[in-house]
Order: C-alpha cells, then structure tokens, then sequence
C-alpha cells in the first residue's frame, strides 16, 4: 500500500484554502515571515479536517502524533493588514515517514510568500517514527479520487 503511494506522484494532495490576514504589519507594510507560520498551521488544520481527522482524533483515536519536524520561508513581500489571503497546499510524502507540506499564500494571484513544513508521523505510546498509517494514505487516496472525479 505504502510502495504504491509513493510511486503515484510526488505531490499527493493539492488544495486551496483561504486564511484572514490579522496580525499587524510594520510600518513598510511587511508582515515579518515568522508571522506566517501560524496562518501556515491553521491551513495544516484545515487540511487534516478536510480528510476528517484532526491532532486530537489522531493521537486519541488512532495513537499516532504529527510531530512538526522543521520548516523554511522564502520569498516575503508586501502585504497589506488585515487582508484575505489565498494559500495553495501542496502535500508529498518522503520516505514513508514525512509528511511534506508546501504552502504558498497569493494575494490578487501574486506570489506574497512561500513556506516548507516536514511532519513525522510518530507513535503515541513508543514515542517512535512510524510509517504512515494506512487509514491516512486511504483517507489522501480518497480525497485524490474526489478531486480527479
């Protein structure tokens, strides 16, 4: 099951999502680039629910943790406050075990800027990296399947 994920395609998942700019700028009218990892997760939020999980679910139901493993920004421009932004996601998995999230936020279908995220998948009870859990591969299969059909 796992094998044949992976040699799919190297993005399994691509989605749109759009997120309230509300933090303040300073006084160019930058939002600094660590302001955007917290609209990042709210997309990563966004994404889980939309294939009908969530952290708690995963860790209480399932026993299993998404450990944020590490992330990089590139790309801040200007950006008005308080404004709607529009974030494509794009999502890999690498080597079975990382779950790779591409985010880029646009604003009137310009690129404002770019963020790369890595998540684990970890056991709850060994505290241990495992694969990735079956039911979440089906769960992105499906949600492939949607989208295509």
């Amino acid at each position: 099951m796992l094998s044949e994920m992976v040699d799919l395609a190297k993005k399994l998942y691509e989605g749109n999502f759009s997120v309230r700019i509300i933090h303040e700028n300073d006084s160019y009218g930058h939002l600094h680039y660590d302001s955007y990892v917290p609209y990042a997760d709210v997309v990563t939020d966004s994404f889980l629910r939309e294939l009908g999980f969530s952290h708690k679910f995963l860790l209480t139901e399932r026993g299993v943790c998404l450990i944020h493993h590490g992330g990089k920004s590139k790309n801040s421009k200007e950006l008005v406050k308080y404004d709607d932004v529009d974030v494509n996601l794009e999502v890999s998995l690498r080597r079975g075990i990382i779950l790779e999230l591409k985010y880029k936020f646009e604003k009137n279908g310009e690129d404002v800027f770019s963020y790369n995220s890595k998540w684990a998948f970890v056991d709850a009870k060994t505290k241990k990296p495992i694969l990735a859990p079956d039911f979440f591969l089906d769960a992105l299969k499906q949600k492939a399947r949607k989208r295509k059909g």
